[in-house]
């Protein structure tokens, strides 16, 4: 399916939905199809500028977009810009003839495709269709970490997790290569909800190379938030408390939290002494080994 198969579905639906289109749509209809065949310069292109100043307003914007992109092809991301603008004021109508208009100069446009997800998302739209603009929109944008997070919850209400986690897993690698933080956050946290205790490893160990990419205190904040979600699982919690204290070894808390999760684990036992002491963290003086309240108050709470 292309992007004008995919207009034109929603083209329909809005039809019966909302009754959206009204007598500017046909009339731009009419003047478009004269404006595709237009050559990229000469009389009749002006001339057809000036009219344009003279029309609706509406139609003056579409019609000055189609002689936009005559003009100049990459002019693309204005028109999506201009079809957000229509689409917040709640001219649904208006956004997508922007859609088509882009679509039309350049079939593959990736922001024909943003433009259309966004329509169809606001739609309610077919799973299906919103999946299938999704997943086309991805095609072109390898690195669009936003919309690997929809196409997941896409999966996930089709009871499709694998898939989910898999659309994550990606969005994980990509806001690496992108080195964003803020998104690497957003689907770390979104997949460390989904996968098993077995397969956190491999977060882990995808945080711990991202620090070669992204700033060590910015990965620091993420293993921090998945240790406060994650802290009743006492082996995981280890592991990611030693990530934090691998790119940061003078954090205070991060120790006292290992030592206390190391108490959950061992008790008082000398398994229990010894990784305290392979960690570093008798040396330092920061704990002994042979304090029985503490032990006590541990032991009180691996049982409530």
């Amino acid at each position: 399916m292309n992007i004008e198969q995919i207009c034109n579905i929603l083209d329909s639906e809005a039809i019966v939905q909302t009754n959206l289109f009204s007598h500017e749509v046909s009339e731009y209809e009419t003047l478009h199809n004269s404006v595709k065949s237009l050559e990229t310069s000469g009389k009749e292109l002006q001339n057809l500028e000036k009219k344009v100043r003279g029309l609706e307003k509406p139609l003056a914007k579409f019609l000055k977009a189609d002689i936009d992109l005559i003009k100049n092809k990459s002019d693309d991301k204005a028109m999506k810009t201009l079809g957000e603008k229509a689409f917040k004021n709640g001219k649904l109508e208006h956004a997508l003839l922007f859609a088509r208009i882009i679509s039309e100069y350049d079939s593959q446009s990736i922001y024909a495709l943003d433009l259309i997800c966004v329509i169809l998302k606001k739609m309610n739209a077919d799973a299906s269709l919103q999946k299938e603009a999704i997943e086309k929109y991805l095609e072109q944008d390898l690195l669009d970490t936003h919309y690997l997070q929809e196409l997941s919850k896409i999966h996930l209400q089709e009871g499709k997790r694998d898939n989910a986690i898999i659309d994550l897993k990606k969005g994980v690698q990509r806001s690496i290569r992108k080195n964003n933080p803020q998104e690497l956050k957003i689907c770390s946290i979104s997949l460390d909800e989904l996968i098993e205790p077995n397969d956190k490893k491999y977060l882990m160990s995808t945080l711990s190379r991202a620090t070669k990419t992204i700033e060590k205190e910015k990965i620091n904040s993420i293993l921090v938030e998945l240790e406060k979600r994650n802290h009743d699982d006492v082996e995981y919690s280890i592991s990611l408390l030693k990530e934090i204290l691998a790119n940061d070894p003078k954090n205070a808390k991060a120790k006292n939290n290992l030592v206390e999760q190391y108490r959950v684990l061992y008790g008082g036992s000398e398994r229990c002494e010894f990784c305290l002491e392979s960690s570093g963290l008798l040396s330092e003086g920061k704990v002994k080994s042979n304090q029985p309240a503490d032990a006590g108050r541990i032991k009180r709470r691996k049982h409530t």
